[in-house]
C-alpha cells in the first residue's frame, strides 16, 4: 500500500499505525454497536463518551 500513497513505509506505519486485524474488527463491531445502543435501545454505554480501558488504542476527536 506505501507505494499506492507514495510513502515509505515508515511513513505509512506512523501514519496510519499498526493494528491487528482482528483487534481492528473487534473495535469496529464494539463502537457503532454501544452509539445504537445508547440512542435507540436508551442503554447506558460508556464507550461513546470517551476512551476505554477495553479499546485504549481508539482515539477520539471532537
Amino acid at each position: 500500500m506505501a507505494q499506492l500513497v507514495d510513502m515509505s513505509e515508515e511513513q505509512l506505519k506512523a501514519w496510519i499505525g499498526t493494528l491487528a486485524p482482528a483487534r481492528a474488527v473487534r473495535i469496529q463491531r464494539a463502537c457503532p454497536l454501544a452509539i445504537f445502543d445508547r440512542y435507540l435501545r436508551h442503554l447506558r454505554d460508556r464507550l461513546p463518551d470517551g476512551p476505554s480501558r477495553a479499546f485504549p488504542d481508539v482515539r477520539y476527536s471532537p
